[in-house]
């Protein structure tokens, strides 16, 4: 279900588990279109740090009531980590 602001992602299967295992819970949410508002992820039990791989820029996130919204950061064509997709990295999600 896609929202003019963001997208909302409704089951965790979605959401692509690293294939690494370690103590972490670490799972990453693919864009291929640059988000131009927040992406929802709802059904989740916890989830901590979320950042853009490749990107050194901050991204904000909040969890609250089972729901992770992910404030993409402001990036401009000269500092955009790549243009056809962007990963943001989730850390302990449940």
């Amino acid at each position: 279900m896609e929202q003019q602001h963001g997208k909302i992602i409704q089951n965790r299967e979605r959401i692509n588990r690293n294939s690494l295992q370690d103590k972490e819970q670490r799972y990453t949410c693919f864009a291929t279109k640059w988000p131009t508002g927040p992406i929802i992820i709802n059904n989740l039990i916890s989830a901590g740090k979320v950042s853009l791989i490749g990107s050194n820029n901050k991204v904000t996130s909040k969890f609250s009531g089972r729901i992770l919204t992910i404030i993409p950061p402001v990036i401009s064509p000269s500092n955009m980590p790549c243009f056809h997709a962007w990963v943001f990295k989730i850390e302990n999600i449940k």
